[in-house]
């Protein structure tokens, strides 16, 4: 037991450290500086106060999650371990990070199933962006790309069958599955690890709402600072380009740390679609990642190196 405490204590500090290390030479404090810089005022507060807003949604699933399935009560270390599990997402392809901050904090139960409960509460955030976001983002492929009426309809008829899978995954009904023989023994594995098929129809519906909540937060901090930095008044354009960014993020969020640069690599390429300036799209990214998931890792990563373990 002490051993495995010692052990403990080493990794915390060599985590707080690798998050400092990865501030200091993976972040350009002066890029974000200039960004956030360039809006005014009103705008800024604006978006630091839906950012607040996203944090407490997040805190709000999180701890909906921890009530119902996980029988933790306690403010505290729900709120700690939210933190520190953004810490650790931070230097981490996917956030995966996040699971073991998390768990490093509510540590009663066991990894697997604590990284269970995460995966329900991050799955309901993925299923909106995947659906709502997907749907909006055919939108925008209508109207501002150059496809053709046959390409349209081929892109339509595939996230249409992804959509449907992705809402047999949600509901946990793989009864139509089950009549295609050969995949038995997947489909069961399925059945068995889908997320949110155990939940709770009621605690399931609470999840989506919160997270559909969040997803606009994110939309509209997003377009307010795309219109402020590049001065463009096409509303419903950008509105539907932040979605496809959304939607396309999460196909290329394991390639970076924190998901650092994928939603402003991918914010450049498709706001120079509708006749953006790159740089309005960078400066929008950097500065949504600044109040949405730098100011809470660095909180929790206080918050982890001033820990104390029981």
């Amino acid at each position: 037991m002490i051993a495995k405490k010692k052990i403990y204590f080493y990794l915390k500090f060599l985590l707080g450290f690798a998050i400092i290390y990865f501030l200091i030479t993976s972040i350009h404090i002066s890029e974000i500086y200039n960004s956030l810089k360039k809006a005014n005022a009103i705008t800024l507060c604006f978006v630091v106060l839906f950012g607040a807003l996203n944090l407490y949604l997040q805190y709000a699933k999180w701890k909906l999650i921890c009530n119902e399935t996980l029988n933790e009560f306690n403010q505290k270390k729900i709120i700690h371990s939210l933190l520190i599990g953004f810490s650790a997402g931070l230097i981490t392809p996917m956030r995966i990070g996040e699971y073991w901050g998390r768990h490093s904090v509510i540590s009663d139960h066991s990894f697997l199933k604590l990284s269970y409960s995460v995966v329900v509460e991050k799955f309901s955030l993925l299923f909106i962006e995947l659906s709502v976001g997907g749907i909006l983002s055919l939108a925008f492929i209508y109207w501002y790309l150059s496809f053709s009426l046959l390409q349209c309809i081929a892109i339509t008829i595939v996230f249409v069958i992804f959509l449907v899978a992705l809402i047999f995954i949600l509901s946990g009904n793989f009864s139509l599955l089950k009549k295609i023989k050969r995949p038995i023994k997947l489909v069961n594995i399925i059945e068995r690890y889908s997320a949110l098929a155990v939940v709770e129809r009621l605690l399931k519906n609470k999840l989506l709402m919160l997270s559909f909540l969040q997803f606009f937060c994110y939309l509209i901090q997003y377009v307010v600072l795309v219109i402020t930095f590049s001065k463009c008044v096409d509303y419903i354009g950008i509105f539907l380009a932040a979605c496809f960014i959304y939607f396309m993020k999460n196909f290329v969020a394991f390639i970076t740390p924190g998901e650092l640069g994928t939603r402003e690599g991918v914010s450049v390429f498709t706001l120079a679609l509708i006749g953006i300036n790159g740089a309005a799209g960078f400066n929008a990214g950097i500065s949504v990642f600044f109040i949405n998931i730098l100011i809470p890792s660095i909180v929790g990563t206080f918050f982890l190196l001033a820990k104390h373990d029981n």
